[in-house]
């Protein structure tokens, strides 16, 4: 029999936690299973639904701790890990996976070379507007993803236990972006694979705000100057021709004073390059939402367009 372990990390989840850990109950797992709750100083009630939780499923250990970001929290999962495990799996606060994950999952270790396997990404349709836009478009790049593939997001993946000796522990200066991004590329540098198993689906709550989604997408270009492999999906080609774009529109609130009409005529560039794929989105989805979604993609990609360069500067300032 396996025994699986599985990192929880959770800051300011007390909307999702609860469903999250009730759907790895309904796993089907032939073996031990223990869940690591590691509560990273959040300000909801997340610690107490948590400590719930850990009293009604004896599998479920339930950690506090003062917030220092999701890499530090997982490496504090990793160090309450019980007895030897021979997987290890990451399932976020906020992913509540199916029943039949786990084993559409663990095929793809029949081959010796391969760390790590995670599954599909859905959206909920009851989500707030902004996290509904968000899932959709992770959606899209998970739909351009190959097989065998150079990422394998945090919000739902399992590896081998050894990945963890070959990799290491996840680098805390990240805190909240990319951690999972450099983690996959150390073993990639080693000569492993990573397998995408698109029928291995699971629910993904996105942030519910405007500005966290804007926060989590500078978080990810701030730090991005870190990773080895910065195209992470096959999809990342367009978003990087929508960032530059944004980058133009910068650079051209610089010229203003002398051509006032260059940042206006961009900016609806933007909106129209970006409601391009937004018709086709909304033919598939029929959701009135979608009408935000030029202007939230266009806005996204000024976001991302300030934090690349940032993060590159702070990088060869050696600062993180």
């Amino acid at each position: 029999m396996m025994k699986l372990s599985i990192l929880t990390p959770a800051y300011n989840a007390g909307n999702t936690l609860a469903a999250s850990v009730q759907a790895v109950a309904s796993l089907k797992i032939d073996g031990e299973l223990e869940v690591i709750v590691v509560d990273d100083g959040s300000t909801d009630n997340t610690a107490s639904i948590a400590g719930e939780l850990a009293a009604a499923y004896p599998w479920v250990k339930f950690i506090r701790r003062e917030n220092r970001g999701e890499s530090a929290a997982l490496n504090t999962a990793l160090d309450n890990i019980g007895g030897e495990p021979d997987f290890i799996a990451i399932i976020e606060a906020d992913v509540e996976v199916r029943p039949d994950w786990l084993e559409l999952l663990l095929p793809a270790f029949d081959d010796p070379k391969v760390m790590g396997a995670g599954g599909f990404l859905e959206t909920s349709s009851s989500d707030p507007w902004i996290a509904r836009l968000a899932g959709y478009e992770i959606e899209g790049k998970f739909k351009s993803k190959e097989k065998e593939t150079v990422h394998l997001t945090s919000a739902n993946v399992l590896y081998r236990a050894e990945a963890f000796r070959i990799a290491g522990r996840f680098e805390e200066k990240l805190v909240n972006a990319s951690l999972d991004a450099l983690f996959n590329s150390k073993l990639l540098d080693e000569g492993y694979k990573l397998i995408y198993v698109p029928e291995a689906k699971v629910i993904h709550h996105y942030k519910t705000s405007f500005f966290d989604y804007l926060k989590r997408q500078y978080a990810y270009a701030r730090y991005r100057a870190h990773l080895t492999r910065t195209n992470l999906y096959p999809a990342d080609r367009w978003v990087g021709a929508g960032v530059f774009l944004a980058g133009l529109f910068w650079l051209s609130i610089l010229l203003a004073w002398k051509w006032p009409l260059l940042p206006v005529g961009l900016f609806i560039l933007m909106i129209v390059v970006n409601t391009i794929p937004t018709v086709k989105l909304f033919m598939e989805k029929k959701d009135p939402a979608l009408i935000l979604n030029p202007l939230v993609i266009t806005l996204r990609n000024m976001v991302v367009a300030v934090g690349i360069p940032l993060g590159i500067v702070m990088k060869k300032l050696g600062r993180y």
